[in-house]
């Protein structure tokens, strides 16, 4: 497997149970978060939360292998939310840079649609992914 048969595509209803349990999967193991103390029913309706909204889902497939997901939530008025941001452990950084064509994938996309304002939550503990995600972010909106 090498970084060039990394494919980035919309989320389609087949993803549906395995997404689920990729960032479950992560949550739970990087974060403790269980199925019952955080639902999150939107990811048991992926297309009718993120794509009937407006907005977008992504995953991230090296070869056969879920690797990451990202999604944006138009909130309207040309502001979103980024969020479901997730890239496995054994695939972050380089050479992957799995986390960087996600969120690359997603402010292209965000150009296209005229979010100019993008937002996004993270838990209390500010994990590595946040810092990440914030200089990505800044760096975009400076551009």
């Amino acid at each position: 497997m090498n970084s060039e048969s990394l494919i980035i595509r919309t989320f389609e209803l087949i993803d549906s149970d395995p997404v689920n349990l990729f960032i479950r999967g992560i949550q739970l193991a990087e974060f403790g978060f269980t199925k019952e103390e955080f639902p999150q029913p939107e990811l048991l309706d992926i297309e009718g939360y993120y794509l009937s909204s407006g907005g977008n889902f992504w995953v991230a497939h090296l070869d056969d292998i879920l690797v990451g997901t990202g999604a944006l939530l138009d909130l309207k008025n040309g502001v979103a939310k980024l969020g479901r941001t997730f890239v496995h452990p054994e695939y972050r950084g380089k050479p992957w840079r799995i986390g960087q064509k996600l969120l690359d994938t997603a402010m292209s996309w965000a150009k296209k649609k005229d979010l100019n304002k993008i937002c996004f939550e993270t838990t209390l503990v500010f994990h590595p992914k946040s810092f990440f995600i914030l200089r990505r972010l800044f760096e975009w909106n400076t551009s």
